[in-house]
Parts: structure tokens; C-alpha cells; sequence
């Protein structure tokens, strides 16, 4: 039913940056999809990075897009042109992503009186004392804190010290039908990457210290050069920093240079997707895990390191996928996925059943009654 009769809210949404990543990503998704008949809609981007890749292009045409250029906390100029623009846009609500952005309109809310949503995506370990302390003494100016997980949430909690009420559990959403397998889609890709009937794995993540990558060259060591099981492992994020370099110099050493690739940034996930067999994430910590939904969502069975976030996707047990306690479990799982076809089915259907509880759809449900609520209220 149309909401024409009813004045539209004001929302202004906010993040840090445009390039690639996987808040960027979400927001891109929840701008698209917003209910155009409740919502009058803004987008800040507080930073640009033109040398790198973004998603200035994937965003709806209606949506009106501010660009600013901040160069750090004290860039007074652009305080200013925010603050002007504040009072041109007049928001009544504030929807914001990533610590910076988030503390920046948390600092101009009594000015401005918007009701301020502020979303946390990970489990921050690297944040310092003082950002801690920041973060928790400005909570307060929060309407709601929105936590991608209850991973996230007991951090913010028990870490941060923020007071629990302030913090509302909303899982991230995929939008489903973007990921739904294809086989002509699979037939391509692999024609593309010369593959035939092997058995490959993807991961999906920037290669950092969270993404714990040199797990996956040891688990792929195992498999290939121990085992001999020939699987191959593709992995699609940013990796020119220093520690992908680092890792590309092991896979010589090591003998992988046949068995594992490191592609850089990937803009054709679906795709990807479509080509490889199985999903695998080493990571050390994560807020949510939308590469492993958006692989579930494919027919993928998943394979994850031992962490209270992706236990918390799969559910007790492996019911929805498998997580290794240590390097040999998920070598094993992954040479069992490879060899045992009703084990492989079994977590094909088990990663589509649970995918379905990721959608965007209920996901922007629960964003727009939070945030309608807070007007009518």
C-alpha cells in the first residue's frame, strides 16, 4: 500500500567512503531498495579515494550523492561544507556507517536534533583506548546503535561498555536473486580461467590480518602438496598491500603457485561464485560475514574458521556449514566436500535453506520500521 498521503522522512545516509568493501556494498544495496514512498533520501560520502575502485556506479540514479573530501577529524573546511549542508537537506533521520563518519554525527546531533542511527559492522579489536572511550561517552547521542550480529553486539557491550539497550541486533541482507547459480554463468567463467572438472574453492575479502589468508596457503599446502588432492583456491579482494605481496612470495616457496590465485578486486562476485565448488573463510574476526551469505546463497557449502561470528551464521553442530576447530578439520572438510557427493549435497541445500534467512528484503524491513518509528514517535 502507498504511503503518498503521508509526508516523506528526510534521510540522510552516511559512511566514510564509496570504494570497494563490503559496508560499501551494503549501503549501495539498501539505497537502492528503500521504500521511495517513505523515504526522501541523501547520501554524504565524507572521503574520496579516486585511485580506487568504488561504487559510485551501482547506485540508484534518484539518489541525491553529496561528496566531501575530509582529510582528517580537524579538516575545518569541510566541517563547515557539512554543516552547510546539514542545513540545506534539514534531515530527521541520520543513518551512519564506519567509526569516523559515526562520531562526526554523533558530535553534530544536539545542533541539529535528528534522530541518528550509527551502525557497527565489525568486532573492532585494533580500536584504541581512546576511540573506545570516544565511542562509549558519545553513545548517549544515539537514537539506536545498529549491530550487524550479537558477535557485535556483545563486544560493544562487554568491550566498549556501551549500555545494551542502546544496541539493536539487525543481520546485513543479500539481495538473493543476485546469486542465484547459473550454470551457462559457470561454463563461462570456467572457459575464461581455463578450468575444467576441478574443484575449487573461493574466498572473498581484502588481503589483511583479519581475513587470515596465511591459513589458507597452509590449508591449501595440506591439501595439495601433502595430500595430493589437487584443489584449487581463487581468492577475489584488494591484495597490494605488503602483505599480499608477502603472501604471493610464499606460494613459490611453498609449490602453490599452480593451486592458488590471488585475483585482486573483483567487481563479478555472482560470478565467481558460479564457478567455484565451495567457500572458504579463515577469518580471525568478523562483525557479520556478508561474502559467506552471498555464497550460501549460490548452493555453496562453506567452510569457516573457528570463530563466534560465523558459528553464529551456521548454527550449532555444522547444521548450516562447517566449521573447523583447527587447520586439519577443515582440510578435512574440504577433501570430503571434494570426494563425497552426498556430503557435498547434504551442505549445498543446508547453505540455500540458511541463506534465506539473510534476504535483503527482511533486512530493510527491520531498517524502515526502526527508522520510521523514531519520526512517529
Amino acid at each position: 500500500m502507498s504511503n503518498n498521503y503521508l509526508p516523506k522522512i528526510r534521510l540522510l545516509v552516511a559512511l566514510n567512503s564509496m570504494n570497494i568493501g563490503g559496508i560499501q556494498k551494503l549501503v549501495a544495496d539498501q539505497l537502492s531498495y528503500l521504500n521511495r514512498d517513505i523515504f526522501d533520501i541523501f547520501l554524504v560520502v565524507m572521503m574520496q579515494y579516486p585511485d580506487l575502485k568504488d561504487f559510485y556506479g551501482y547506485l540508484p540514479k534518484d539518489i541525491t550523492v553529496y561528496k566531501l573530501n575530509f582529510k582528517n577529524f580537524l579538516d575545518f573546511k569541510e566541517w563547515f561544507k557539512l554543516i552547510k549542508l546539514l542545513f540545506k537537506t534539514k534531515p530527521q533521520v541520520v543513518k551512519t556507517a564506519m567509526f569516523f563518519t559515526n562520531i562526526i554525527f554523533r558530535v553534530l546531533k544536539p545542533w541539529f536534533n535528528y534522530f541518528l542511527f550509527t551502525e557497527e559492522h565489525n568486532v573492532y579489536l585494533s580500536r584504541n583506548f581512546f576511540e573506545r572511550f570516544f565511542n562509549r561517552i558519545t553513545s548517549s547521542l544515539v537514537t539506536k546503535i545498529l549491530a550487524v550480529s550479537n558477535s557485535v553486539k556483545d563486544y560493544l557491550v562487554k568491550i566498549e561498555k556501551i549500555k545494551a539497550d542502546k544496541v539493536e541486533v539487525i543481520y546485513n541482507g543479500v539481495d538473493l536473486e543476485k546469486y542465484v547459480f547459473l550454470n551457462e554463468r559457470r561454463l563461462v567463467e570456467r572457459k575464461f580461467y581455463r578450468l575444467d572438472k576441478q574443484f575449487v574453492i573461493l574466498s572473498i575479502g581484502r588481503v589483511s590480518i583479519q581475513k587470515n589468508y596465511q591459513l589458507l596457503l597452509e590449508v591449501a599446502y595440506e591439501v595439495n602438496i601433502l595430500r595430493k588432492e589437487e584443489i584449487y583456491f581463487f581468492v577475489a579482494g584488494d591484495n597490494t598491500n605488503h602483505l599480499g605481496e608477502e603472501l604471493k612470495k610464499q606460494l613459490e616457496v611453498l609449490g602453490l603457485a599452480k593451486f592458488v590465485y590471488f585475483l585482486g578486486v573483483q567487481k563479478n562476485i555472482p560470478d565467481l561464485l558460479n564457478l567455484a565448488d565451495a567457500f572458504l573463510m579463515t577469518s580471525l574476526w568478523e562483525g557479520f560475514g556478508l561474502a559467506l551469505i552471498e555464497a550460501m546463497a549460490n548452493g555453496k557449502p562453506v567452510v569457516v574458521n573457528n570463530i563466534h561470528t560465523l558459528k553464529e551464521l551456521l548454527g550449532e553442530n555444522n547444521e548450516f556449514g562447517l566449521v573447523g576447530k583447527n587447520k586439519e578439520e577443515i582440510v578435512d572438510f574440504l577433501i570430503k566436500l571434494k570426494n563425497d557427493k552426498d556430503f557435498y549435497k547434504k551442505y549445498q541445500k543446508q547453505s540455500l535453506a540458511r541463506a534465506q534467512d539473510f534476504s535483503l528484503k527482511k533486512h530493510l524491513e527491520k531498517i524502515t520500521g526502526l527508522l520510521s518509528s523514531a519520526v512517529k514517535n
